[in-house]
Formats: structure tokens, sequence, C-alpha cells
């Protein structure tokens, strides 16, 4: 089965390079655990259905990352217009 192509924007390496230094600090902070995540699937999209606490808030990014990094998935915002006001 081929891999379906993400629309958008990708990261660049510069990207995913900032980012990891950026969050290194609250990764050292928290050492995050990742279980499950070989049940993201690879070969399409799917709905991850988040946290509104704000332990999500504080999750979130290093969830995305380590998303990325683990598993190749590019993990994109959807919300009320509101909320990116």
């Amino acid at each position: 089965m081929s891999e379906v192509p993400a629309p958008g924007h990708r990261p660049t390496a510069q990207d995913l390079a900032v980012a990891r230094v950026l969050l290194e600090p609250w990764r050292l902070l928290t050492s995050p655990l990742f279980q499950g995540e070989e049940n993201v699937p690879t070969d399409r999209p799917f709905l991850l259905v988040g946290n509104h606490t704000l332990m999500g808030v504080l999750d979130v990014p290093l969830m995305v990352l380590g998303l990325h990094e683990r598993r190749g998935a590019i993990v994109r915002a959807l919300g009320d217009h509101l909320h990116f006001q």
C-alpha cells in the first residue's frame, strides 16, 4: 500500500532541529514516555483527539515532535476559527 502524501506545510530539517533545541529543556524536565505509538498509522490520515487542559498544552509539543520522529507523522491542528484569532 502506498503512503498518502500529507497536504500543506512539511517541516524542514531546520524546523525540526529548532524544535528539538527549544523542547529539550522541557523534555529533560518531564521525561515523557511514549506508549502505543505503534498504533499510529503511517499509510493514511488519522485523527488525534487531545486534552484541552493545561497539561494538554504542555504535552502537545513533545507529542507532536515525538510522533514525527517515531512514525513520520505530520500533526496539524484542527479547531474552531476562534481558537486561532
